[in-house]
């Protein structure tokens, strides 16, 4: 605030005064050298965005197929998780799932999805069809 208002003086000094003294010491220049910090954020932005893929590309490519017996869904700290119990060859397990896909399948359904893709193929139970 005060290098605002009286730019001639910096908590008692002149910028004169501030810069040959950060000249003559090195060490005043190190906390500012933005150069020494530019490989570090390069290298967390890749990670994040590996992990970004990385996440993207494992649902993408992950598969499963089974008779919906339960679905269900909890908190976990902020974020809601739903989850589908699937039945196959008397082997139950669990995948979890996004809002938009527990929205559309109801219990009893069989569900199978397909490796190379996001979307579901829903079979509804018989009792749903109509034979007419």
């Amino acid at each position: 605030m005060l290098a605002v208002v009286s730019p001639d003086s910096w908590f008692g000094q002149s910028w004169e005064t501030v810069s040959k003294e950060s000249s003559r010491n090195p060490e005043l220049h190190e906390d500012t050298d933005h150069r020494s910090r530019l490989p570090w954020a390069i290298l967390l932005n890749v990670f994040i965005l590996s992990t970004v893929i990385w996440g993207r590309l494992s649902e993408y490519n992950s598969s499963f197929e089974g008779l919906l017996i339960d679905n269900h869904s909890e908190w976990k700290g902020k974020n809601k998780k739903y989850y589908f119990k699937f039945s196959k060859d008397g082997k139950q397990f669990i995948e979890e799932v996004n809002k938009e896909r527990y929205d559309v399948v109801k219990i009893g359904d069989y569900v199978k999805k397909e490796s190379k893709t996001f979307g579901l193929q829903i079979t509804p139970t018989s009792d749903s069809t109509d034979n007419t």
